[in-house]
Formats: C-alpha cells, sequence, structure tokens
C-alpha cells in the first residue's frame, strides 16, 4: 500500500464557518483545520494535481470529532489517521456509496484522504456539527490580470485546458458567462463582457465585484469598471499637449536652475546650454567664458544667492539687445539696471540718445558701451561747467 507522510503546514488553511452558509476557501492547500462551530458548511477547492486532504482538529473540537465521507466520486481514495498516536492506513472506494466513519479527532490527530487517480473527484466530510465540501483537482492555476477591467482580456493557466470553450464566473446574485479562445492545454483567454443576457432574454450590465469560476470556486477574478474613454476635440487635444508641454518645460526649467545654484556654490562650471535650459537669457557660447569669470569673481558671501548669477546674467542680455538691432528698445531704466549709469542721473535721456547713436563697433560689449557713456557724461559735464562758467562772469559785470 501507498505509505503516506503527514506535512503540517504553517499557513495551513483555518476557515471561520457562518451557521447557514456556505464559503469559497482559497484553493492550493493539503490540510484544513477544524473551527469550533456550532454548525455550518464550507467548501475547499484544491487546484489540479493536488489529490491529498488532511483534515486536523487543532482546537479539540468536541472532544469526539469524527466525520463520516460521503458522496465521493473518482476512483478508489486511501486514507491513512492518526488517532491518539496510532496510525491506522486503508481505502475507501465511493462507489459502493458507503458512509465511511473516521476516528474521533483530537487536538494531536489528523486524518488524511488521498486520491488514487487525477480525475476530477470530490466527497463530503460531515457529522451533526459541520459538512465539508471537497473538491479535487481544479483545473485553474492563475487568472491574469486580476483585477480586470470590463471589455479587457484575461490569461488563464492550468492544466487539460484544451478543451474548456467557456467559462461561468459568479458574485452573489450576479453572473456572466464567457467564451474562451487561444486554447491549448495549459492556457486559454476570454474577454470580460460588458452586459450579460439572461434565460428571459433581458440584457443588463456586467457589475464589477468579486466573481468565483464555478468550475473551481476556489479561483475569483475581481472584475473593475472599464476605464472611461472620453471623446476629445483637436481644439482640446491641442490644448492638453500645450499644458503637458509647458509642465515639462517648467520641470526641465526648474532642474536646470538647481543645477545652477549647485554649481555656483561650489565653484563648479555651467555651460550656455544649462542657461539655456534654465530659460536664463544673455548668457550665450561666446560670452559663457567671460560670464564664467565673472561668476568665479563673486565673494564667498554672495553664493548662497543665486540673484547674484541672475544679475549677471541680466547685464550680458541687456548688452546683447543694445549691440543688436534692437538697441531701439533699450529704456534708459534699463541701463540703471545694469549699473551703466546712476539711477540719480539728470542726464538719462541723452545718454540713452548716444548710446542708440553709436556705430555698432562701439557697442559692442559693456566695457565699450561704458567707455561711450563715460564720454557723454564728461561731454555734458564740461557744457554745463562751461555755461555756469558764462553765467558767472555775467553775474560779475551787473555787479561791477
Amino acid at each position: 500500500m501507498k505509505k503516506l507522510f503527514f506535512v503540517f503546514i504553517a499557513s495551513a488553511l483555518s476557515i471561520t464557518l457562518i451557521p447557514g452558509t456556505a464559503q469559497a476557501s482559497p484553493s492550493d492547500t493539503t490540510i484544513y483545520q477544524i473551527t469550533c462551530v456550532s454548525s455550518g458548511r464550507v467548501n475547499v477547492y484544491l487546484d489540479y494535481g493536488i489529490n491529498a486532504i488532511t483534515i486536523t482538529n487543532p482546537n479539540a473540537c468536541h472532544t469526539t470529532e469524527s466525520l463520516y465521507i460521503s458522496d465521493g466520486t473518482g476512483a478508489t481514495w486511501t486514507y491513512s489517521q492518526t488517532i491518539s498516536g496510532t496510525t491506522t492506513s486503508g481505502s475507501y472506494d465511493p462507489a459502493a456509496r458507503p458512509n465511511f466513519e473516521t476516528g474521533a479527532l483530537g487536538s494531536a490527530d489528523a486524518f488524511t484522504l488521498t486520491l488514487a487517480s487525477t480525475s476530477n473527484s470530490s466527497l463530503t466530510f460531515s457529522n451533526g456539527y459541520r459538512t465539508i465540501d471537497v473538491f479535487f483537482n481544479t483545473q485553474f492555476n492563475t487568472l491574469s490580470p486580476n483585477p480586470v477591467a470590463i471589455g479587457q482580456q484575461v490569461t488563464v493557466t492550468g492544466s487539460n485546458l484544451s478543451s474548456i470553450t467557456s467559462l461561468f464566473l459568479q458574485s452573489g446574485s450576479n453572473y456572466f458567462s464567457a467564451t474562451t479562445s487561444n486554447r491549448t492545454a495549459t492556457q486559454l483567454t476570454f474577454t470580460v463582457p460588458s452586459t450579460v443576457t439572461d434565460w428571459r432574454g433581458i440584457t443588463s450590465d456586467v457589475i464589477p465585484g468579486i466573481y468565483s469560476l464555478n468550475s473551481a470556486r476556489g479561483k475569483t477574478l475581481t472584475v473593475i469598471a472599464a476605464p472611461v474613454v472620453v471623446s476629445l476635440s483637436a481644439e482640446e487635444i491641442a490644448r492638453l499637449a500645450r499644458v503637458a508641454a509647458n509642465t515639462q518645460r517648467e520641470a526641465d526649467k526648474s532642474s536646470a536652475r538647481a543645477l545652477i545654484f549647485t554649481n555656483f556654490k561650489s565653484y563648479g562650471k555651467i555651460t550656455a546650454e544649462i542657461f539655456g535650459q534654465a530659460e536664463i537669457k544673455g548668457i550665450t557660447a561666446e560670452n559663457i567664458e567671460s560670464a564664467q569669470a565673472e561668476i568665479d569673481a563673486l565673494p564667498k558671501e554672495s553664493r548662497g544667492d543665486i540673484s547674484q548669477i541672475l544679475k549677471i546674467a541680466r547685464k550680458y542680455e541687456v548688452v546683447g539687445m543694445i549691440a543688436s538691432g534692437r538697441v531701439t528698445s533699450v529704456y534708459s531704466s534699463t541701463l540703471i539696471e545694469i549699473g551703466l549709469i546712476p539711477a540719480d542721473s539728470k542726464d538719462r535721456a541723452a545718454l540713452l540718445a548716444a548710446i542708440k547713436k553709436l556705430p555698432a563697433s562701439e557697442r559692442s560689449s559693456y566695457a565699450s558701451i561704458k567707455a561711450a557713456i563715460d564720454r557723454k557724461t564728461a561731454e555734458i559735464q564740461a557744457r554745463k561747467d562751461r555755461y555756469r562758467a558764462i553765467l558767472a562772469r555775467n553775474a560779475a559785470r551787473r555787479a561791477g
């Protein structure tokens, strides 16, 4: 006779029975622990290839916990039971339809029943307190994705699947059926339908929920609502694209500015490309070396303030405007901003006009622009001095 081994698993199944209800337990377990309740019924589903179950009574529920095996289907069963330290074994033929009684299971006892073949089979353990319906060799291993949205495809793996042309899934009073496709011995697919038609011809929507396979109630599929498909106009699509582009640009700008600040504090080099990504105008490949030299010359105590870099960049931006054809868009306030003329100057208009009249060769750099302003300032001052001298001589003649 086949030798049986008792293997107790740390994650053994433990189910609380609710009087008058039937519950589907997870499959893929070989041990079922009796729980102490007055009455109830439970279904235990074992996956294909798991053909043995061990019943234990760890809490010594009703000290004379004998179970009667009935309603068995399939080939001959073999059993082994350990009662009070003594192990006995034998066989049980479900075709004879006897009620086979186990011994009384104490807290340290166990009863193992093994199916002698791999055919689909079931049996019932029962006594006056509880009933355990066991279903062996269910065919399904995994369903994925799980959860799955209504309208999406599910892939099923398992054994002996090639002949399964349809599946029925149920969640309470809700249900749906699905035709399978892509069938092989170990895999098939089906699509969760959006509607179901009952026997009266009435069509209704499939309801989200946790559905059990009718042929393997231990296997469940969580069905969620179908994703909402929104139809957008071309104008709205364009707007969303602009929003996405702006969001990405802002993220790139923030990242580049953070990098500039980090390099600034640590005396690192900053490239013109980084300034461009940071959207800080004025620094170009042509002037980056001069700008870097000014940045490096800033005092140590200024390196916690990125506004110092922004001032330098602004200076180069204004110089670029003056050196180009955009000089006409430069205002005296801009010259004050970058320190070319004093804020309290009364000659701002004259100095700005002089800058705009300069030939391109004399307004190509900050130094050349500053030199032109200094010359014009000296010229204006000399004119003012001459005028004051004339006024002084006139006043002296009148006094004489």
